[in-house]
């Protein structure tokens, strides 16, 4: 966060250490994360420098706050060239800048793939979305993806196998992901994705199951509690976001320091009781829910040390929803087996397919 008096003249705030590299005839699109606070204003600025060149910028492109309102699309030429990026301000005011994110454009044509696409809100947050039809027919399998600090999709060949349409949600805020919380404009959109795939299959809640690993199995059970879908089936349980946090400091340090930039950015704070609010965000959502027609696959650690409670808290409140709990421990530590673990993920989701859609493994 930068705070002051900017001049009367636009001055350099920031640059990026690293050059980026634009590859012959792959052009790449950069989207910045910025907040922007008083009576100043901030743009972007691109220079390019032919490969193999050392300080002779061959073109410069300046970009407004109007002009990032849209992903910026850099062209790719007929040779390879790099380009140097920073951002400046004029007036008096406060600028925060995010993550910058940078990938292969396929322009009109998707998002990282043919048919991706990305989730904004005013706060210029994001959470990337892929749809495959499958066969059209039920249900629609919604997979979110864990940490993951490269921009893209997880999971894909793993729900394609399952042969019914899927829905793969990224999160690429932060280092590997902000467990897809977000503004209620953010958290409205990834709702009305799923519910708008629903439609376009024909489909309703009851051909609907929510699925996650790690990360993923946050949303999948909070954004569960919203659809009450057929099936909720995760693996490595997380529940307790401000715990997870809690812990980093004496009880588990270094297992999770995302867990502290989570904190800070969905509470704006570091203390205890932010940490309390974090967890009641999740319980307040999912303890209004009617589970009575949801199965639940929970495919867990039982030395769990990132959210040891999270699977006893579940299982203890479902217990009296009158939900169908499908259960299996496995030795280790949050990231201990996780073959063994995902392995009964995906056989909760097989007994599923089998014996409520009629889906018999080929």
């Amino acid at each position: 966060m930068i705070e002051g008096d900017f001049g009367t003249n636009f001055h350099q705030l920031a640059c990026w250490s690293h050059n980026f590299m634009v590859y012959k005839n792959l052009p790449i699109e950069l989207w910045l994360e910025y907040e922007k606070q008083g009576n100043c204003e901030f743009r972007f600025i691109v220079r390019k420098i032919i490969e193999g060149n050392i300080d002779h910028f061959f073109e410069e492109e300046v970009y407004t706050e109007a002009d990032l309102e849209k992903a910026i699309v850099i062209d790719s030429i007929d040779t390879n060239f790099l380009i140097f990026l920073s951002v400046e301000a004029r007036g008096r005011g406060t600028i925060k800048l995010g993550n910058l994110h940078q990938r292969w454009s396929r322009k009109q044509f998707g998002k990282f793939v043919l048919g991706g696409n990305i989730l904004h809100d005013s706060k210029r947050d994001e959470i990337n979305y892929f749809f495959h039809p499958g066969d059209f027919k039920p249900p629609l399998a919604v997979y979110f993806s864990g940490y993951r600090p490269a921009e893209g999709f997880e999971g894909y060949f793993m729900m394609k196998t399952l042969g019914c349409p899927f829905i793969l949600f990224s999160d690429p805020r932060l280092e590997g992901g902000a467990f897809y919380l977000g503004t209620d404009e953010l958290e409205g959109k990834v709702k009305e994705t799923i519910a708008h795939y629903l439609d376009y299959l024909g489909f309703d809640r009851k051909d609907l199951i929510l699925s996650g690993l790690s990360m993923g199995t946050f949303p999948a059970l909070y954004y569960g509690a919203s659809f009450e879908p057929h099936a909720i089936i995760v693996g490595k349980p997380l529940a307790n976001l401000g715990t997870i946090a809690s812990r980093g400091r004496l009880d588990a340090p270094g297992v999770s320091n995302l867990a502290f930039d989570c904190l800070i950015h969905h509470t704006g704070g570091r203390s205890s009781q932010d940490m309390t609010e974090l967890d009641q965000r999740f319980w307040k959502i999912f303890k209004q829910a009617n589970f009575s027609k949801t199965t639940f696959g929970l495919s867990y650690m039982k030395d769990e040390e990132m959210d040891p409670q999270a699977y006893e808290n579940l299982v203890t409140y479902l217990c009296n929803t009158g939900a169908k709990i499908l259960s299996k421990g496995t030795a280790g530590r949050h990231n201990d087996d996780t073959d063994t673990n995902i392995a009964w993920f995906l056989h909760f989701y097989r007994m599923v397919l089998a014996s409520d859609f009629g889906r018999e493994k080929e």
